[in-house]
């Protein structure tokens, strides 16, 4: 049996997202001063070291060459009554030690440039799972947040029912009718239900779109989890070739249900894999159709990924970070099923 949730205060709902939403900020701005910093150093000591001390050993060699020149010079002049080039020796030792002190100090950066490589690339990989927990679970926190606090808010502004409708209430569901309160109506549509939403994807209308990548990728983040639940009762069928499509026709809006849907592959067409993705609320003025290729969405999303091996048959609904219903290929709904398995014992324990 269902229980409600117990809210003491919907400001602290609020509260605490905003201070999840500073700490977002706080920690993303530190990691950008910090990524900044190592940045400058890695780059001060790879490239305006190494340039400086390049330029300097030429500039240094070509004292070198003047320096003998001017001991050739200063020789010849001795034949003709000149008491010393002792001046002109000294010269030209001390422009060959620069030139050693050059070509030392230009070793000195190489070696501190593949230093700072190696220290830069453990520095990223050590500060990258929490880059990853700002822009991953975090995100989705502040989301969900966001959606309960306008959902109390919603909730409270309703007006009390009516006797009538109480007692419509009370009287319990219709005979066939499901009684599952997540995703309201949309629950107790059967598989036949969500697939009439499928539109026709016209040859001329499913040129590959990679802009379509993007988009999905948006719609279907944060779905990973509920979408795990059910992608090992799926079984698996043949696994499509990264190179074949994915015919995707979706709105604008993102709180329409996604249909991912895998069917026959078309005889006709070689390239097709057989998966459909299609927003489940017709909006045919507005639709955005197009193909995908199934090895760069299975990257790009990882619900698909869960999914892409899935026998032909399989539907699976996603309302943002939601599962409304998956189904086999049988037609049966795997998130009764599984509700149904776990929820018999605690049934009769409380029988």
């Amino acid at each position: 049996m269902a229980r409600g949730a117990r809210v003491v205060s919907i400001e602290l709902i609020g509260e605490l997202r905003a201070r999840l939403l500073a700490y977002r900020e706080e920690a993303a701005s530190i990691l950008d001063n910090a990524d900044s910093e190592v940045e400058r150093a890695y780059r001060w000591v790879s490239q305006e070291q190494a340039a400086y001390w390049q330029s300097e050993l030429r500039r240094r060699e070509d004292v070198v060459v003047q320096a003998r020149s001017d001991l050739a010079r200063a020789e010849a002049q001795k034949e003709m009554g000149k008491p010393s080039t002792l001046d002109e020796r000294r010269a030209l030792e001390r422009a060959k030690r620069a030139v050693e002190e050059a070509r030392e100090k230009r070793q000195i950066v190489a070696r501190w440039a593949r230093t700072l490589d190696k220290e830069v690339q453990i520095y990223r990989g050590q500060t990258q799972p929490l880059r990853t927990h700002l822009e991953g679970p975090i995100e989705r926190a502040l989301t969900l947040l966001a959606r309960f606090s306008q959902s109390l808010d919603d909730y409270v502004a309703l007006s009390a029912p009516s006797q009538q409708s109480e007692g419509a209430a009370s009287s319990g569901p219709a005979e066939g009718e499901s009684v599952m309160s997540v995703g309201g109506a949309d629950r107790a549509r059967t598989a036949d239900d969500w697939r009439r939403a499928r539109p026709e994807f016209a040859a001329e209308q499913s040129s590959e779109s990679p802009a379509l990548l993007g988009r999905l990728a948006t719609l279907l983040r944060g779905a990973t989890a509920p979408v795990a639940r059910h992608a090992a009762s799926l079984g698996s069928g043949p696994f499509p070739m990264d190179q074949s499509m994915v015919d995707v026709a979706i709105s604008e809006d993102p709180d329409d249900p996604l249909c991912l849907e895998r069917v026959s592959a078309s005889a006709s067409d070689p390239q097709d894999s057989g998966w459909r993705i299609y927003s489940a609320v017709p909006r045919q003025d507005t639709l955005a159709t197009g193909r995908v290729k199934v090895g760069e969405l299975a990257r790009s999303v990882s619900v698909f990924a869960l999914l892409q091996a899935a026998p032909v048959g399989s539907l699976v609904v996603v309302q943002r970070q939601m599962v409304l219903a998956a189904f086999d290929p049988q037609g049966t709904e795997l998130s009764r099923t599984i509700e149904k398995d776990t929820g018999a014992t605690r049934a009769e324990d409380g029988a």
